[in-house]
């Protein structure tokens, strides 16, 4: 022997029972223990292979000598038992087992890293404690979420991997949410996205983007008056300033936060001029609102579209009397 099947030989023979390498191969097994060291770092103990990421335990089970290897020894020396369960897997069964274990470790420490990320985030914004909770049952965020999360680790300079996060777009609404975001916050956006999400949504937004310049430019005045807002406002100033953050991105203004805004600048400023900006934009349903107090929504009135108008008398008759 020289080459390859020397290092074999000279790797294996000497923890096993049999000198015999044909043999030796039948007293080894895969444990099911695995470690994804993150780097390209380690050597295969069989093949003598370097610059592995992804290490298995095999085991003598006569001897009970152990060796971490790369995953391709596995699957080439068919010799080394693999069971799932106990049936043994052999042939296309078996190479599939093993690309599935790598695949789930990747997966098991994207989700960690990410997770460790979260734990950061919420650790400096208590108000988005929950978030780590969410993203540990669901292992997806909405394209808002995501956007939000991204900004505010960008801002606290906290290291996140953006390929890691999955972004969820089985929703009309998720969908919305990329097709209304502004280039800004869908440049943060896209490395979150599966190839096949990311050629979708580009094509989509390349269809919608004179409607999206259309809106921005619409909201261009409001911005500014909202920023001027957040800074003079010492009280709600933080809030408004994430409002405003919102219209940026495009995701346009609830009917609570155009009642805030709208009290927050008369109470500043001592002027309605906000009001020819200020337009109710999204979630207009009847259940959000309800949540506002009388006196809120007939100080919208004079921002609602006609439709909206035509909608709440149905909903708030009371508003009209």
């Amino acid at each position: 022997m020289s080459g390859y099947p020397q290092r074999i030989a000279e790797n294996m023979l000497p923890y096993s029972r049999s000198q015999d390498l044909a043999t030796a191969f039948s007293e080894w097994r895969f444990t099911g223990e695995e470690v994804d060291h993150e780097i390209p770092c380690e050597i295969c103990q069989l093949c003598d292979h370097v610059d592995l990421r992804y290490h298995f335990l095999i085991a003598n089970e006569l001897t009970h000598h152990e060796m971490w290897v790369g995953s391709e020894c596995i699957k080439k020396f068919e010799g080394i038992g693999v069971f799932d369960g106990n049936r043994r897997l052999t042939g296309a069964a078996r190479d599939q087992y093993m690309a599935s274990r790598v695949n789930n470790l990747k997966k098991a420490t994207r989700k960690r890293k990410t997770m460790e990320a979260l734990h950061q985030f919420a650790a400096s914004n208590p108000r988005m404690a929950s978030l780590p909770a969410f993203y540990d049952q669901n292992e997806v965020f909405t394209p808002r979420q995501a956007v939000m999360v991204l900004k505010c680790c960008e801002r606290d300079n906290i290291e996140v991997d953006r390929a890691a996060i999955k972004i969820r777009l089985r929703r009309d609404s998720d969908n919305e949410q990329v097709l209304r975001m502004s280039d800004e916050a869908y440049a943060l956006l896209r490395p979150c996205l599966s190839s096949s999400q990311r050629k979708r949504m580009d094509e989509r937004r390349a269809r919608t983007a004179p409607t999206r310049q259309a809106r921005q430019e619409e909201w261009a005045e409001l911005i500014h008056m909202g920023e001027l807002l957040a800074a003079q406002d010492r009280q709600r100033g933080a809030v408004v300033a994430s409002i405003i953050n919102g219209l940026k991105s495009g995701r346009g203004l609830t009917a609570k936060q155009a009642s805030l805004l709208l009290w927050r600048w008369k109470e500043t400023f001592r002027n309605s001029d906000v009001l020819r900006h200020l337009r109710v934009t999204r979630q207009w349903t009847l259940p959000r609102v309800d949540d506002l107090e009388e006196w809120r929504l007939r100080q919208l009135l004079p921002c609602l579209s006609q439709q909206q108008l035509t909608q709440l008398k149905i909903w708030r008759p009371e508003l009209f009397s």
